[in-house]
């Protein structure tokens, strides 16, 4: 049969399967202007998460007619990083010296904590009366206030950076042996961003997006997809057999003109087990573009996870 179903659509209200949006109408005109707000507000939240170098990774929106809730969930990519890096000289932070002569992956983790502390302290909820918000939550915030009407906003910011660190050590015992095989792709520039999303994508759920952007954005840097595809395949074998994957079976399917061709072709990636036709099973679904100059690249990801 064809997969052209939204997998979480069709599992709606099944196998604790929540919707991502909550709101209270008293009519059915109200109910059409909330479901207009919500589609509006969430293309709005992902781009201007995009522009900043951030992958929304979920969202949940909790509205009424005087309270409004948002619960993001984000990831720092290494476009967010570098975007500071060449933004913000080294005048402006303390340690200038020391800074400049740290190796690349320090000055990249440094710089992602000061993001995080800065704009995105981790579960910190946030209200629109705050006087101390950075420049991005205060634009947030207003500009919410008055699409929605709200009088009270509040928005729950989640750093999945964070989550990472309990994972590793998952990642030093079982998957560092077995990482060694990977080691003829250390040297290309998406190696270390694309462990840190795979180890977060088998170690929680609700994370297809993650992939899906990520995937994305590779599409639109390299010209030549070959060998990221074939690194994309054998880490994902790889981190399957980990122990505690909480992942049961991961598929991947991306069409457009692969190398530039003159015709589309459909590549898949599938590991472990994806039963798309049992109502019961839990399953994350994501679909998203990667605008290139051979043009468009669709990319859809599912994502069965662990029932236990």
């Amino acid at each position: 049969m064809g997969q052209k179903i939204n997998p979480i659509i069709f599992r709606s209200g099944i196998n604790a399967n929540d919707w991502k949006t909550h709101y209270f109408n008293t009519n059915t005109e109200e109910s059409a202007l909330y479901l207009s707000q919500n589609i509006q507000l969430r293309n709005y939240l992902l781009r201007i998460f995009e522009l900043h170098g951030f992958v929304l990774v979920n969202c949940i929106i909790k509205r009424s007619n005087v309270h409004t809730e948002l619960f993001l969930k984000f990831y720092i990519s290494s476009k967010a990083v570098f975007k500071v890096k060449r933004i913000q000289s080294f005048k402006n932070f303390k340690q200038r010296r020391t800074t400049a002569k740290l190796p690349f992956k320090q000055l990249k983790r440094r710089l992602k904590l000061q993001i995080a502390k800065r704009l995105y302290p981790q579960n910190t909820p946030i209200k629109n009366d705050s006087s101390n918000l950075g420049t991005f939550k205060q634009k947030l915030i207003k500009s919410l206030h008055l699409f929605t009407g709200s009088s009270q906003i509040s928005i729950n910011f989640h750093n999945v950076e964070n989550e990472k660190k309990a994972a590793k050590l998952v990642q030093n015992h079982t998957l560092k042996p077995k990482l060694q095989e990977l080691r003829i792709y250390s040297k290309e520039r998406f190696f270390q961003e694309a462990l840190d999303i795979l180890l977060i994508n088998f170690q929680h759920k609700s994370t297809a997006t993650l992939l899906g952007q990520f995937i994305a954005t590779q599409f639109q840097s390299l010209k030549r997809h070959n060998n990221f595809l074939t690194f994309l395949k054998r880490a994902l074998s790889i981190f399957q057999t980990v122990q505690k994957s909480k992942i049961q079976g991961l598929q991947v399917l991306i069409t457009g003109r692969f190398n530039g061709v003159p015709r589309a072709k459909g590549r898949m990636i599938q590991v472990g087990t994806i039963p798309l036709q049992t109502i019961t099973s839990n399953i994350d679904y994501s679909f998203c573009e990667a605008q290139t100059s051979y043009g468009t690249f669709g990319i859809k990801i599912w994502i069965c996870n662990n029932s236990n």
